[in-house]
């Protein structure tokens, strides 16, 4: 599985790749407005893809639609000049696409997703990588 965190309007946010593979591989791609720009590789435990495993399945990604991200999305509202993201999730040979714009207002879908951006960040370790909890 991979996320990827996009810049905000203000230029404040990350932009940042992170892949995640069941073996416990990783690694992390600073792209923008991160302390560390380039690749980074990452060795994480069986648990730390786990717990994304199992919020993948709690948050039930595999029935979601592709884009989280107007009006036509589903939002509730758009708020402007927010940041967005996009999960990957590969299984066998099909891999599903979702993208958040956070500025879209839809609880029962934008707080899980962000909640998973939030995980991920959390069991990579990589808030050093992006200039957070220093």
């Amino acid at each position: 599985m991979a996320m990827e965190q996009y810049e905000c309007f203000w230029g404040t946010c990350p932009h940042y790749v992170v892949a995640i593979n069941k073996d416990g591989t990783a690694g992390y791609i600073g792209l923008g407005v991160a302390k560390r720009i380039g690749p980074v590789a990452l060795y994480l435990p069986q648990s730390a893809f786990t717990r994304i495993v199992r919020k993948l399945e709690a948050i039930n990604f595999s029935k979601l639609q592709r884009s989280y991200a107007t009006k036509n999305d589903g939002c509730k509202e758009v708020w402007s000049d927010q940041s967005a993201v996009t999960f990957y999730v590969t299984r066998g040979s099909k891999t599903q696409t979702v993208n958040l714009y956070y500025g879209c207002k839809l609880p029962s879908v934008s707080d899980k997703l962000a909640a998973l951006a939030q995980l991920i960040d959390q069991v990579t370790g990589i808030s050093p990588l992006l200039g957070r909890g220093q």
